[in-house]
């Protein structure tokens, strides 16, 4: 940490010292000129930092020791500070980022089409020419054991949130699309494309070809359009006015974010006037996307781009536009401004609608029905790229549909109504999940039918018990709120002696699937002499197994059961207490009624000691045989709910 201070403190003074030599008059040169010196001079001093003090990383058996450890972490720590950031995601899709990299150590190609990555072992990093990355990846050459490393063949897609571990190779024009896992050692093979990941391995969903020998099964319009982006990707005076395109693009936005953050020093006369213009400052940048939205780009619509097309750079100045309405756009998530915000960007928006996002671009493109909702990180984007194309399709999210946290619905994909796609799920390009279902996994599939609000809850239940058991029974049986029963089975799953022995006496006393659509019957042990089909036959002069009918008839509310067993414990209770039956219906009322007396005179015939009996006395105690010192349900329930987590 000091070390990581002491970097942070040296690039700031070289770039006071920067401002100061050129002595600028204009503030907001100024303030420009010390930004992009301060981040250039972190950068420069994480590249001396990794060459004279971490030094390279090689594939093998990692050491385990503790420096070993150490100079991973401070590399880590350095990459993701915000002046590293600063001094690299501006650079997005331009050959500058690419040589960055490779001052770190990575081996990159020629007219790689580079986004920002997350990555440590720069050295275990080997990408060929031409490859294409997506963003949000990241690439993991090491694990707890040893250090492999990463190869990305020419040609090949690494798109958005995808993760290769060590060992992965891609081989060329493979594509791995959104949200692909690599795992260990895995090979992608030549021109293959997969996605998600289930059981731990990716998804082949198919193979498409090679575009330049012959053998792509792309439509003959698509291939065209393939060829002509990598004849265009492969001219260098068409390649490096695009990187310039977007440095450029970059740079020039830069002044403009400054310029809205010193505004309200320029009016800071009063305070009214510097919070007005604050409030202006805030404002200006979603103006400012409309209005160049419209001029730019008009309206998004359902088609192809070609890498390096006109609409491909429309495309990419935009996204680096939007930038500067990020925070305004993050600040009134969950608000009924985000929905103002995006009908103002040309997003179709219903009525009442909850929405977070992680990522929106094609605005036009975006249709959300009346009372859906979106959790929070979800990517909203409408677009693909493939093979140097990018693809535009629109994304629909119908009446009343769910999207929980980190979910992502593909281009051309969408919801039914009351659909609900599961946190961190995918559904697939094309796909759109059926009405009143719920999906979930990379990518998604069928999970559990969704009849309403609430039943969307049925499709993350925890596992049940031998088929009894949901928390909401648990719930609605012992008397907890529904967290405290998501406790208890969280108890039980880690093997806490209490929450076993509870769900055991619940499993011994339930034979039912729902503990919430029946009356609950304790343990045999504990069950009071009414509710025993031996004693209840004998009060009512019935047979046993009328017995048990009556007490099922009970559970479930039958009217003449329930008579049935509120006869039965008159009777026993006044054969128990040697009164006759109008007295036993006395200590009853009096009983509810609160006088202690009478409920000390029913806690013995509910298997307390009673007369005439002891301690160790049988049948009425605490049971016999296995249920011998068996603590209450609900006290079971405290000793689970409050052990600590690391406990058992």
């Amino acid at each position: 940490v000091p070390l990581l201070l002491a970097c942070e403190a040296f690039a700031t003074y070289v770039a006071l010292r920067a401002v100061e030599l050129c002595s600028f008059d204009r503030l907001l040169v100024a303030v420009w000129v010390f930004r992009l010196v301060q981040c250039e001079a972190f950068y420069l001093l994480t590249v001396a930092l990794k060459r004279l003090i971490i030094g390279k990383f090689a594939a093998g058996k990692r050491p385990g020791t503790l420096h070993d450890t150490w100079r991973r972490w401070v590399l880590d720590r350095f990459t993701r500070n915000a002046l590293f950031l600063g001094a690299t995601e501006p650079y997005v899709n331009t050959e500058l980022l690419s040589w960055k990299y490779r001052l770190l150590g990575a081996r990159i190609g020629k007219r790689v089409n580079v986004d920002f990555f997350d990555s440590v072992e720069f050295d275990l990093l080997d990408i060929g020419d031409e490859v294409v990355f997506g963003s949000c990846v990241v690439l993991a050459p090491s694990d707890d054991a040893e250090d492999l490393p990463i190869r990305i063949d020419d040609g090949a897609n690494v798109l958005d949130h995808s993760v290769l571990l060590g060992g992965v190779t891609v081989e060329r024009r493979a594509v791995t699309g959104t949200c692909t896992l690599g795992p260990k050692s895995h090979v992608f093979p030549a021109t293959s494309i997969s996605t998600g990941r289930v059981r731990g391995a990716p998804v082949l969903l198919k193979f498409q070809g090679d575009v330049e020998d012959g053998t792509s099964k792309l439509p003959e319009a698509d291939r065209e359009r393939v060829l002509e982006a990598l004849a265009a990707h492969r001219d260098p005076a068409v390649f490096y006015a695009f990187n310039a395109f977007c440095a450029a693009s970059a740079l020039l936005l830069e002044p403009a974010t400054t310029a809205l953050e010193l505004l309200p020093v320029y009016f800071s006369t009063s305070y009214a006037a510097a919070f007005m213009a604050w409030l202006l400052a805030q404002l200006v940048p979603l103006g400012v996307l409309c209005l160049a939205k419209r001029s730019v780009i008009g309206a998004y619509a359902t088609g192809d781009a070609p890498y390096y097309g006109d609409m491909h750079h429309r495309w990419v100045f935009m996204m680096a536009l939007g930038s500067v309405a990020d925070d305004l756009l993050d600040a009134v998530q969950g608000t009924c401004f985000a929905a103002y915000a995006l009908r103002a960007l040309g997003a179709e928006i219903g009525e009442d609608c909850c929405l977070f996002y992680g990522a929106l671009l094609e605005f036009d493109l975006l249709r959300i029905d009346s009372y859906a909702s979106t959790g929070s990180g979800c990517d909203l984007t409408c677009h693909t790229v493939e093979n140097m194309v990018v693809k535009f399709a629109p994304v629909t999210i119908s009446k009343g549909a769910s999207m929980r946290s980190g979910a992502l619905c593909m281009p051309g994909g969408g919801l039914g109504t009351m659909a609900t796609l599961s946190a961190g799920s995918q559904v697939l390009k094309g796909e759109v999940v059926p009405a009143a279902e719920f999906w979930s996994g990379l990518p998604a599939s069928f999970s559990s039918s969704v009849d309403d609000a609430r039943s969307a809850f049925e499709g993350l239940r925890p596992p049940a018990v031998e088929g009894e058991f949901t928390p909401e029974g648990i719930a609605s049986a012992l008397g907890l709120s529904l967290p405290a029963a998501w406790k208890l089975f969280a108890a039980k799953a880690r093997g806490d002696g209490d929450a076993l022995r509870l769900f055991s006496s619940l499993s011994r006393a339930r034979k039912v699937a729902h503990l919430s659509k029946r009356r609950t019957l304790p343990p045999f042990h504990l069950r009071p002499p009414h509710l025993r089909p031996g004693k209840l036959a004998i009060s009512l002069e019935v047979t046993t197994k009328d017995a048990q009918g009556i007490i099922q008839g009970w559970r479930r509310g039958d009217a003449d059961a329930v008579a049935a067993v509120r006869k039965g414990r008159v009777l026993l209770v006044a054969k128990h207490l040697e009164v006759d039956e109008d007295n036993a219906k006395a200590i009853l009322r009096a009983a509810r009624a609160g006088d202690e007396s009478s409920r000390a005179q029913l806690q013995s015939y509910r298997g307390g000691r009673g007369r005439g009996r002891g301690r160790g006395g049988r049948g009425r105690g605490r049971g016999r045989g296995k249920g011998r010192n068996v603590p209450p349900l609900r006290q079971l329930c405290v000793r689970a709910l409050r052990r600590p987590r690391a406990g058992n």
